[in-house]
């Protein structure tokens, strides 16, 4: 009987020892796929400015192209001698309308973009913020346990008192 119980509590150790070292693997994987995570987020976040300059100038000079051709357009039609034909002043008026919805466009997509990633941003941090209250509760149990384990050292023996 007591070898019987002594291989069950073998193999209890045994399978506990696994599921301890399957439990390890899984949070190593996982801080190993966070990490990644980070550095591919870093990576991304240390050439968003750069792009976004260069975009901008871009942008800037794609304005400065259409301002220069409705400028030019404006000065063919004032250079006649005769004023600008209504269906030329549509025309101008109209390009106008169009780079300014074109630029307000821009500007909303640039807003939601970075609207976008700040919300993923604070998601991750609050993420984060409550990953390491769950480890910091954990570590604190494990304390208190082994704290409690030290100040009363469990016995393998048991005292009966018995009435005699």
């Amino acid at each position: 009987m007591r070898a019987e119980r002594r291989l069950r509590e073998l193999k209890r150790d045994a399978l506990m020892q696994k599921v301890r070292d399957l439990q390890k693997r899984k949070a190593s994987s996982k801080d190993k796929a966070r990490e990644e995570w980070k550095r591919r987020f870093l990576e991304v976040k240390k050439s968003t400015p750069r792009l976004e300059d260069h975009c901008s100038k871009l942008r800037q000079e794609l304005e400065k192209l259409v301002k220069d051709m409705l400028v030019s357009v404006k000065n063919d039609a004032d250079s006649k001698p005769h004023k600008p034909s209504k269906k030329t002043s549509y025309k101008i008026m109209i390009m106008r309308l169009l780079q300014e919805v074109e630029d307000l466009r821009r500007r909303l997509q640039s807003v939601t973009i970075r609207l976008n990633a700040e919300s993923k941003l604070r998601a991750q941090a609050e993420f984060e913020v409550k990953r390491l209250r769950q480890d910091l509760l954990h570590k604190k149990t494990q304390v208190t346990l082994t704290r409690k384990q030290t100040a009363f050292p469990q016995t393998s023996e048991q005292f009966f008192i018995s009435a005699v």
